[in-house]
């Protein structure tokens, strides 16, 4: 005859038997990480305590009017390891070594579009310039853009701007925080060379193609002309070096009859497609009627039966099993 004891020691033993079970089972953790994930935590490269990525050469801002550009950085075969690209050893060796792909430069941010280049931010003091040479009356705006390599409304608006800032400089709003920000935007971009000759000699920043004075005409030539001797603006022109109003407005109209050709062209290749007879006397487009699956539409997926037990089994030359 059982006891109550022993009753509750048989009780106990299953209980026991579960917890031991439990305990071999294995607590591994799986790696959910995605693979885009897992190449920006390559990128970013490792944190500090505070959790900043430092060793990107991206976390701070470009300085010293010096562009930092991810064209910059040519990923290269020796780069690729069996996770991906070594992003750290790509920043090494692109701050280490000058060479980069064909067409790419300081002011390339794209490397495959080498027709996109940062614009030259103008330093203070050339503004300064700019705005005494314009205040003063000395230069024209078009004389201005001519000088210092700038176009004419660019000019205009370094002179609005500094007006600006210079009355806000006198009613104290310009802060701190305006002027790191200033200062740091500016350290980000390239700047104008300054210090360069004023002649002709030199490439202009802007494309001064808009200008409506040209070079040419500042300076003064003089021809002496007989009395019966007819003279008009051919004439100058000629003696300018310049091509005349009247073959600028022939090319011109060359070039806007072209477009005007081509434009018409283009219509008349042009044609209407009809998707659907229209029906008569229906007001509408579509219309809604009753049909039978099978007999209209196209069935989407396989037409066949693609479940793994009534697929089609074949053999190829060397005796391999493929799916038909």
């Amino acid at each position: 005859m059982l006891t109550g004891k022993s009753l509750n020691v048989f009780a106990k033993t299953p209980a026991l038997g579960q917890v031991r079970y439990a305990s071999k089972k294995s607590q591994k953790v799986l790696n959910q990480t995605s693979s885009m994930r897992s190449d920006l935590r390559r990128f970013l490269g490792p944190r500090n305590y505070k959790g900043f990525h430092k060793l990107n050469p991206f976390f701070f801002p470009s300085a010293n009017h010096q562009t930092n550009y991810v064209s910059q950085y040519p990923i290269r075969v020796s780069h690729r390891d069996g996770k991906g690209v070594n992003w750290m050893k790509v920043f090494v060796d692109g701050k280490n070594s000058p060479r980069r792909p064909v067409g790419v430069t300081s002011s390339t941010p794209f490397a495959t579009n080498p027709h996109t280049v940062t614009n030259k931010v103008v330093p203070q003091n050339m503004k300064n310039d700019i705005f005494q040479d314009l205040e003063s009356g000395k230069l024209s705006a078009q004389e201005a853009s001519i000088k210092y390599g700038l176009s004419v409304p660019r000019v205009e608006a370094i002179v609005e701007l500094e007006r600006v800032r210079r009355k806000w400089d006198t009613e104290k709003k310009i802060n701190l925080d305006l002027k790191r920000m200033a200062r740091v935007m500016e350290g980000m971009l390239p700047k104008v060379d300054y210090y360069r000759n004023n002649g002709n000699n030199f490439l202009p920043t802007d494309d001064l193609s808009e200008i409506p004075m040209l070079e040419e005409t500042r300076s003064q030539r003089f021809i002496t002309i007989a009395e019966s001797e007819p003279f008009g603006p051919i004439d100058a022109a000629n003696v300018l070096g310049i091509e005349s109003a009247s073959t600028l407005l022939d090319k011109l109209k060359s070039t806007e009859d072209h477009h005007k050709h081509r434009a018409s062209t283009q219509s008349k290749t042009l044609e209407k497609s009809i998707f659907a007879k229209d029906l008569k006397g229906e007001k509408s487009l579509l219309k809604l009627i009753p049909a039978k699956v099978g007999e209209v539409g196209f069935r989407y997926g396989a037409s066949r039966d693609d479940q793994k037990h009534n697929r089609k089994v074949r053999y190829n030359s060397i005796g391999e099993m493929k799916y038909a």
